[in-house]
């Protein structure tokens, strides 16, 4: 097991998912990576502005990403008419391929 010292920070993993089907999925993963010493990082859905940009500089701050997919689709985010339409554990999805993240 890593053990977390003061010395060096627990690594970040980004955790995505669907709430409504996957909650508690998310809230097993996120225990078990906090009992193996590294921190669990999300992302509340929002349409504030600059959002997008506030979730890519989470995710590239974060060593891996685990992606949990289920039946439900999640609510989409704001983007440009041009883009096509994504949900955000979507949009989530494309910033850590396109940030070159592990995907689990």
């Amino acid at each position: 097991m890593a053990e977390v010292t003061a010395e060096r920070a627990p690594q970040k993993i980004f955790v995505s998912g669907t709430w409504g089907d996957l909650g508690s999925y998310q809230l097993t993963v996120r225990y078990a990576l906090l009992s193996l010493g590294w921190e669990p990082v999300w992302e509340a859905a929002s349409q504030e502005v600059g959002a997008r940009k506030r979730l890519r500089e989470k995710i590239a701050e974060c060593e891996a990403f685990v992606y949990l997919v289920g039946e439900c689709y999640g609510p989409e985010a704001l983007q440009s008419i041009s883009d096509p339409l994504r949900s955000f554990a979507q949009l989530e999805f494309d910033l850590a391929w396109e940030l070159n993240k592990p995907i689990c």
